[in-house]
């Protein structure tokens, strides 16, 4: 079954045209945009950020300027709650969730563990294109927020004992920088999960790529 919220079909479009993977996933995928997390998470997030200096702490408290379109796949049978896993996946800077539900459905059907899969959409994908200059977001660690206030409120709909983190691109360096604030909520307590698992698929952004300029 297919739910989209906020007047976001393109998944469903994509599915119906492309993809009869997704057409037989055994669950659930929902596609909607997410605005901000609540304050309750922003508080865990605020206090992961600690080793960030004054100035380099962003500003979480103000609603972006554009909503990140989500996708959640939920299986239908979960496995045993001892061994529950939940995958995370941000693709470069065209991917959006139509292009990239397929993946996070095939990692699902080779890892029976993962019982609940999410990707985004690049921060510089056509679902932030509205006016691009105003609306991307530049700060690094404001990305990485937004990543990890996504994942912080999926696993208090689908608590997973460990997660696995992936990123392409672009995607992998705001995951990357996402699993440290996602360390730090972990390791302050506010989530009971752990990072089992990181996955870089060519990761590079915005930095100097010269060789051994790193």
């Amino acid at each position: 079954m297919i739910e989209t919220q906020n007047n976001s079909p393109k998944l469903e479009e994509f599915i119906n045209k492309e993809h009869t993977s997704l057409k037989n996933f055994p669950g659930v995928i929902r596609e909607f945009r997410f605005g901000t997390a609540s304050p309750s998470t922003i508080k865990m997030i605020n206090d992961s950020l600690e080793f960030l200096t004054s100035d380099q702490k962003p500003d979480l408290s103000k609603r972006p300027d554009h909503n990140l379109r989500v996708a959640t796949l939920v299986k239908d049978i979960q496995p045993d709650n001892s061994n529950n896993e939940a995958y995370f996946y941000l693709p470069g800077s065209v991917g959006t969730p139509a292009v990239a539900a397929p993946i996070v459905a095939e990692v699902m059907k080779s890892m029976p563990e993962v019982a609940t899969g999410v990707t985004f959409s690049s921060y510089a994908s056509a679902d932030t294109w509205g006016n691009l200059k105003d609306s991307y977001v530049s700060h690094p660690f404001e990305r990485a927020s937004q990543i990890a206030g996504i994942i912080a409120e999926t696993l208090k709909q689908h608590p997973a004992k460990s997660i696995k983190l992936e990123g392409t691109s672009m995607g992998g360096m705001d995951m990357f920088l996402a699993a440290l604030v996602l360390q730090g909520m972990i390791d302050k307590g506010h989530l009971d999960t752990k990072i089992a698992g990181f996955i870089f698929n060519q990761a590079g952004g915005m930095y100097d790529q010269k060789i051994g300029r790193a």
